[in-house]
């Protein structure tokens, strides 16, 4: 079976171009492109739970027979796990799910969305201080306390004040 290969951020399946060509010639790899990069005059999906769904619906139609084996590269990481629920609860057997530089534990969806905004700033607050010696001097419970002020903040804030806030 094919492996689909779920676009990072950017919408660009490209990012795959080094890693296709060390496969082994047999194991055929498609790209899944952001329809918004694929067709600049088409709309992104507003969550991962709808594109994954569509990104489900268009691999099924693909490969409409045996395992679904994705791989997903930082954000397509997530999105790869939803498409494979979204396979699941539709019978489909899900053989294989890759993630790249991407946390599983960013989209468990037994946590609130909420929980799950926690869990990211805190993990990007603590690579900052840990990997990146960035916020010096920050002991783990004022990181905790500025983690949690950032996710107050970036709650009541609009969606254009967010980028800046972060």
């Amino acid at each position: 079976p094919p492996l689909f290969l779920i676009h990072a951020a950017g919408g660009l399946a490209t990012s795959y171009t080094r890693l296709v060509s060390a496969l082994p010639p047999d194991l055929p790899a498609i790209g899944v492109q952001s329809r918004a990069a694929a067709d600049s005059g088409r709309a992104e999906f507003e969550t991962i739970e709808t594109m994954a769904d569509a990104y489900a619906g268009l691999v099924s139609g693909r490969q409409p027979d045996g395992p679904i084996h994705l791989l997903g590269f930082s954000f397509g990481g997530y999105v790869a796990l939803a498409a494979a629920a979204a396979l699941e609860r539709s019978g489909r057997d899900v053989g294989l799910v890759a993630l790249l530089d991407a946390d599983p534990n960013w989209a468990d969806t037994t946590r609130s969305r909420e929980e799950r905004a926690r869990v990211v700033i805190n993990d990007v607050m603590t690579t900052l201080v840990r990997d990146l010696g960035l916020l010096d001097g920050l002991d783990g419970r004022q990181l905790a306390r500025s983690a949690d002020t950032l996710f107050g903040s970036l709650a009541q804030a609009s969606e254009g004040q967010r980028v800046e806030l972060i």
